[in-house]
């Protein structure tokens, strides 16, 4: 996943996204954030970053949610709302797509190789 593209503008999106990921975002919200139009805003972040707002979202709260078992002691379910997930159902399922185990396995197997 990209920090910083060629495009100033996607760059600052990625930064702001960085800092309020914990919220929840629209297109509409974000094009503002940016000034560019909805479609101009999702075909310029897809060129720079190789994928869709939605998908770098969630790849993105997955990693920071990674990060915070690995070195937190919130519960799975602060985890999931720390990181954005309106659902703690909803994110233990994509991290567990994306990872293959559970968020609560994966804080295990960290913490036993420590």
């Amino acid at each position: 996943m990209p920090k910083n593209t060629r495009d100033a503008r996607i760059n600052c999106l990625l930064d702001y996204l960085q800092q309020h990921i914990a919220e929840p975002h629209s297109l509409d919200s974000l094009a503002r954030v940016v000034a560019m139009s909805r479609r101009t805003l999702t075909r310029h972040f897809a060129r720079a970053t190789g994928m869709s707002i939605t998908d770098w979202l969630t790849a993105e709260r997955l990693r920071r949610s990674q990060s915070l078992l690995e070195a937190g002691d919130l519960p799975v379910e602060q985890v999931a709302e720390a990181v954005g997930y309106l659902s703690a159902v909803t994110w233990r399922q994509q991290f567990k797509a994306r990872f293959g185990v559970s968020p609560t396995e994966w804080r295990r197997t960290f913490r036993r190789g420590a």
